[in-house]
């Protein structure tokens, strides 16, 4: 709020109607109105984006065959022109780099939290059970996404291959960004970023990983979490980095 900054960014617009005490429909607005969404900008906008990522990351260091497999179909696409960075359209489209984007949100979805939906008038059968109307009800995506009648065997493992399958439609219920009409207002743009991060990444550097033991689980080989709402890897994630000798340019 001190720095004036003239940046048109949401942010800033909303500063601008706390300056004017009303929103843009009239309605009153306050301090703490912008606190809440200035929370919900980091925690949703960033914080969400950043964990799944190196979720991502961690699970391919430590599967190397998916990560070759990744590596070598994102080294066939040319950058446009001396971007550093792919476009998204450059790479949207690569079967693996989607298998793999997919089979994290399923296998490491990172926002946890309950989200409550009310059951209408009259109730509704859930699961064979009735529920009264007005009862609040939720789901664990945590436990849908190991769902075999849904997503096949081996589902504490990470197997991007699973969503090659032709006959594989599973990713309706994947509740990673929620469902239905309240769904994630930005999912797109989330998955913009991580495909363009992880692709430019692959195929711009090499990565060792270097952690040993901290931050998992030698039993399912899955990675340990933290979570305040948001799930983290905890622990650090260690890599040494090396440029690639050849890069995949036009």
């Amino acid at each position: 709020m001190k720095s004036q900054s003239q940046r048109k960014d949401l942010l800033g617009r909303l500063l601008q109607e706390l300056d004017q005490g009303q929103d843009s429909k009239g309605n009153a607005l306050d301090i703490k109105d912008i606190q809440t969404e200035a929370f919900g900008f980091i925690v949703a906008g960033s914080h969400t984006t950043a964990a799944t990522i190196t979720l991502l990351l961690w699970h391919l260091f430590h599967n190397q065959d998916s990560l070759q497999r990744l590596q070598n179909e994102i080294m066939t696409v040319k950058r446009q022109g001396d971007n550093l960075c792919y476009a998204y359209s450059d790479v949207v489209n690569l079967p693996y780099l989607q298998a793999c984007v997919t089979e994290n949100l399923r296998i490491s979805p990172v926002f946890v939290l309950p989200l409550m939906r009310v059951v209408p008038p009259g109730g509704k059968t859930i699961a064979g059970e009735f529920v009264p109307p007005g009862t609040d009800v939720s789901i664990c995506n945590h436990v849908l996404h190991r769902d075999a009648s849904e997503f096949g065997d081996n589902l504490d493992k990470f197997i991007p291959e699973r969503w090659l399958e032709e006959s594989n439609n599973s990713s309706q219920y994947l509740m990673s960004f929620g469902s239905g009409h309240r769904a994630c207002l930005g999912r797109n743009i989330v998955t913009t970023e991580i495909y363009k991060v992880v692709a430019s990444l692959f195929s711009r550097y090499n990565f060792e990983h270097r952690t040993t033991t901290e931050g998992m689980d030698h039993l399912n080989r899955l990675p340990r979490t933290k979570s305040s709402g948001i799930a983290d890897l905890e622990g650090k994630l260690i890599v040494k980095v090396s440029r690639r000798s050849r890069l995949a340019q036009v």
